[in-house]
C-alpha cells in the first residue's frame, strides 16, 4: 500500500508544473486576445467557451496542488489522477491557448472555384493605360496588395531588358493565373526572347520536314504578381483593377464594352436585357446570352439555318435561329409547362 501511494503521489507531483506551466501560458494568451483587433473576428460566444474551459483548468490545477502540499492519501492521490486522466482534454484545451491564433475570418475566407472563374473572365483581355514606368521581366515583377510595390527593383529590371510599356501607352493582359496568395498577369503576352527548344522540332520524310509546333514569335511583355500575404480573400476583378490603380489606369472602356457602345440602340438594349433580337450577329447574341446549350443544322427550302438553344426543360427554352450571321428568328417555349409565350405587342 506505501509503494503504491508513494508512486501515486510521484506521479501527482509531475504533473503539476507541467498543468501550471499550461495555465501560465493560457492566462497570457488571454489576455493578450481582449487587447487584440483580431478578437473582434471571432464568433460571438467565444470568449465564453475560453474562460469556461480555463476555469476547468484551474480547478484541474489546483487540486494538484494540493496534492503536492499536503500529505496525500490514497483517496486524494486517485482524485487528482482520475481528475486528470478522464479529464485530459482541459490539458490539451490550455496547451491550444497558448499556440497562435489566427483570425477566424482568415481561415473561412477563401476564394471559390467560381469566384476563380469570375476573375479570370474579369481580367483577361482587359485593356489598361499604363501611369508608371512597366519593365520587361522574365519573372514576375511583385506588386502587393497594398500598392506599396518597390521601384527601385522595377528600375533594375528595367535597365536589364528595357520597358514593356512607357507612361501613356495601352496594354492588354493576355492571361491570369489565380493561386492561393498571388495574382498572376502576364501582359502583351509576356516576354519571349526566342523559340523554345520543342518548338524547333521538325517532322517528315525524304527531304521535307514540317514543325511540329509553330509556336508564336518573340514577345516584348511583362509579367506582373499581385500578392495576397495572408491569402487571396474574397474578391472581384473591379477592386483587383482598383488595387493596380498606381501603375495601370482600368478605367478606359474594355473592347467589349467600346464594342456595344458602337451598336444600334435597340441591340444594346437587347444586350443589357441579355435577350437575343432579330438582326444580331453571332458574337452579338454570345455577348447577350452566352453559349448555347445546344446547337442544330438543318436545311429548309435550300437555306441554311443554324438554331442554338438556350434553357432546360422544365421551364422557358429559347430558340435562336441563323441564316448565315444573323438572327432571322427567335422563339420562346415553355417545355413541360404547356404553351408557349405569346408574339411582342407591335410599337405604338
Amino acid at each position: 500500500m506505501n509503494q503504491r501511494l508513494s508512486s501515486t503521489r510521484r506521479g501527482a507531483e509531475r504533473l503539476a508544473p507541467f498543468c501550471v506551466r499550461l495555465l501560465s501560458s493560457a492566462k497570457g494568451r488571454e489576455a493578450r486576445l481582449q487587447t487584440d483587433e483580431e478578437l473582434r473576428l471571432r464568433p460571438r460566444g467565444a470568449g465564453s467557451v475560453l474562460r469556461v474551459l480555463l476555469k476547468s483548468a484551474k480547478g484541474a490545477v489546483r487540486a494538484t496542488k494540493r496534492a503536492r502540499n499536503t500529505r496525500v492519501t490514497p483517496a486524494d492521490g486517485s482524485s487528482v489522477l482520475r481528475v486528470l486522466l478522464r479529464r485530459p482534454v482541459l490539458v490539451l484545451a490550455a496547451a491550444a491557448l497558448s499556440l497562435p491564433v489566427l483570425p477566424v475570418g482568415v481561415l473561412s475566407a477563401k476564394l471559390t472555384p467560381e469566384e476563380r472563374i469570375e476573375i479570370m473572365r474579369g481580367l483577361t483581355a482587359e485593356y489598361a493605360t499604363v501611369k508608371a514606368f512597366l519593365p520587361r521581366s522574365k519573372k514576375h515583377l511583385p506588386f502587393p496588395s497594398d500598392g506599396k510595390y518597390d521601384k527601385a527593383a522595377w528600375n533594375e529590371a528595367g535597365r536589364e531588358f528595357g520597358p514593356a510599356a512607357r507612361v501613356g501607352d495601352l496594354i492588354q493582359v493576355t492571361k491570369v493565373d489565380v493561386e492561393n496568395d498571388e495574382i498572376k498577369l502576364e501582359i502583351n503576352g509576356g516576354l519571349r526572347t526566342g523559340k523554345k527548344w520543342y518548338e524547333r522540332i521538325e517532322m517528315g520524310t525524304g527531304n521535307r520536314t514540317t514543325p511540329i509546333n509553330n509556336g508564336s514569335g518573340p514577345t516584348a511583355g511583362t509579367y506582373i504578381s499581385v500578392l495576397f500575404p495572408k491569402g487571396i480573400p474574397p474578391i472581384e476583378a473591379k477592386e483587383i483593377k482598383k488595387i493596380l490603380a498606381p501603375i495601370l489606369d482600368f478605367e478606359k472602356r474594355s473592347a467589349t464594352e467600346n464594342y456595344v457602345e458602337s451598336l444600334p440602340e435597340p441591340i444594346q438594349a437587347a444586350i443589357r436585357d441579355k435577350r437575343a433580337v432579330e438582326g444580331m450577329t453571332r458574337e452579338q447574341v454570345l455577348i447577350a446570352c452566352g453559349r448555347p446549350r445546344n446547337k442544330m443544322r438543318e436545311t429548309k427550302d435550300g437555306d441554311e439555318l443554324e438554331e442554338w438553344i438556350y434553357g432546360l426543360p422544365p421551364g422557358k427554352i429559347t430558340f435562336v435561329v441563323f441564316q448565315g450571321d444573323k438572327v432571322v428568328r427567335v422563339k420562346d417555349a415553355y417545355a413541360g409547362l404547356g404553351g408557349s409565350t405569346a408574339d411582342p405587342l407591335p410599337p405604338r
